[in-house]
């Protein structure tokens, strides 16, 4: 991630060359790499993907002419909306959880994208270039973060904008959304199967405006179920109909598989294996448990 207080963006990257661990990081990028650009005082603006390796030249930084790491780029992409750091902060503890899964990963985890404090709000790192782990994406989507650019989920890199099948207004592209839609599927699979062990029979998969309906102990249940790659979630995205079907219907169970590892096969698909299940019986969501991420706005008739 680069965090940007100059008014370019997309075309390159660059830094000093110094002992500075941000500034280093610029020789490890590699052609293909996504770069996330962050601009001071807004959030998160765009992507660009890496053209090739860092070469070094002269560059202003800091008001004056010094030699740098540069690190050309191509395909800056604008986000549809700028991801604000208001909402960030609003998954700030998913983001805490994360960094303290990493550290626990890796031995001396660093270059997280963001600093927590006891003191104050969640802010974006004061470092020019950070790392971004994979993980954060799923926790950002929850406040709107969308890529323009498809990636390979293991290296970080872009892939080709290799169309596949034709759809009205032309060819569509590969995107995250198929490895969201491979982690919904293998939940709803792994559900199904939780309750089938358990006797569960006339078991139906419906989709909306729940994910199954079954017959367990005599009575008719319906079935909500998220899935997530990041362990031990503690937030979930649910939609109004999802919410009022759980308050109507008093059978209703939530079903969550986390942890849900993930790989692609030789034709390039997903594939899923693993994850934790929990389940909670007869689910009520309650006022106090949710909280408005979106609005629906109904547009009025006089528009000039």
């Amino acid at each position: 991630m680069e965090k940007l207080s100059r008014p370019l963006q997309g075309e390159e990257l660059f830094a000093p060359i110094s002992k500075n661990w941000s500034h280093k990081l610029l020789q490890f990028v590699m052609p293909g790499d996504v770069v996330l650009h962050w601009r001071s005082g807004e959030g998160f603006i765009g992507t660009s993907v890496v053209l090739e390796g860092a070469s070094v030249g002269n560059r202003v930084w800091a008001g004056r002419a010094q030699e740098c790491w540069i690190v050309p780029l191509a395909e800056f992409e604008a986000f549809e909306r700028v991801i604000s750091l208001t909402d960030v902060r609003e998954v700030e503890a998913q983001l805490m959880r994360a960094q303290a899964v990493l550290e626990s990963a890796y031995d001396n985890y660093k270059y997280f994208p963001f600093n927590f404090s006891p003191y104050r709000s969640l802010r974006a790192h004061q470092a020019y270039f950070t790392k971004f782990p994979v993980e954060l994406f799923e926790i950002l989507a929850l406040v709107g973060l969308e890529l323009p650019v498809a990636f390979d989920v293991k290296t970080g890199q872009a892939l080709p904008r290799v169309p596949t099948t034709a759809t009205r207004g032309g060819p569509r592209f590969l995107s995250d959304t198929q490895l969201r839609l491979a982690i919904e599927r293998y939940s709803v699979t792994a559900a199904r199967q939780w309750y089938e062990r358990r006797g569960a029979r006339d078991v139906i998969e419906l989709g909306k405006p729940y994910d199954l309906e079954l017959t367990l102990a005599s009575k008719i249940r319906r079935v909500e179920v998220k899935g997530s790659s990041l362990p031990k979630v503690g937030t979930v995205l649910l939609t109004s109909n999802e919410v009022q079907n759980a308050r109507v219907y008093p059978y209703t169970d939530l079903v969550v598989v986390d942890a849900i590892q993930f790989e692609k096969d030789d034709d390039q698909q997903y594939v899923c294996y693993g994850g934790e299940l929990r389940r909670w019986q007869d689910w009520y969501p309650e006022d106090w448990q949710l909280r408005n991420l979106q609005f629906e706005y109904e547009l009025p008739s006089d528009a000039s």
